[in-house]
């Protein structure tokens, strides 16, 4: 978490070195990035770096905890298009993300979200697939009950096939940004996954 020091800045300055945090970790492969390439593109020494967090680790989770917020409140939208059904509304989250990181630029700092997950040993279901579930079932105005048992699956196990789900699905993000796919191309990937998935779940 950011350090005191970090809060008592401006709100200019967080978001100038927020910013240019995000932006190497966009356009570079995680373990290329340094508290020194942050500092050199926020324009403050090292020093002034430790000020605001212990380490890269820390900031990176700063970072993702702000877009997995918001990430919720988009899915609060898809939950009222959904029915409550877990697959469509995985296939319509997965299709907004497509859009924010293709129109951002954010393939890369997906990617090394999923790589810092991995190098952690932590675990997709628990870093995204869970507080996101958790996020939205927090929401009072709506109804956010996916019904797991359908399926014939627990919910642990429903969680499991999830996380192959999202696997796939970010396979599909990175391919489709080296080969340049079109956005049509890029849904019918993503569809096909999900369907292919669903199909299994029901001949369980």
């Amino acid at each position: 978490m950011p350090k005191q020091m970090f809060y008592n800045i401006s709100e200019e300055k967080r978001k100038t070195f927020i910013e240019a945090a995000i932006a190497e970790f966009t356009y570079k492969q995680f373990n290329e990035v340094s508290i020194l390439s942050i500092s050199k593109k926020a324009e403050i020494s090292r020093g002034t770096f430790y000020n605001y967090f212990d380490n890269i680790g820390e900031l990176f989770d700063f970072i993702f905890e702000s877009i997995k917020k918001q990430r919720a409140q988009n899915a609060k939208q898809l939950l009222k298009k959904s029915n409550n059904n877990i697959f469509k509304f995985m296939s319509e989250l997965f299709l907004l993300d497509f859009d924010e990181f293709k129109q951002q630029g954010r393939y890369s700092l997906f990617r090394n979200y999923i790589y810092y997950i991995r190098s952690n040993h932590k675990s997709i279901k628990q870093e995204i697939i869970l507080p996101l579930i958790n996020e939205i079932s927090s929401f009072e105005d709506i109804d956010t009950t996916f019904d797991f048992t359908s399926y014939k699956y627990d919910k642990s196990e429903f969680l499991n096939t999830l996380e192959i789900l999202i696997i796939i699905v970010i396979d599909i993000y990175i391919s489709s940004d080296k080969e340049n796919l079109k956005k049509e191309e890029v849904i019918n990937k993503i569809n096909f996954a999900v369907d292919l998935i669903e199909e299994g779940c029901k001949k369980r």
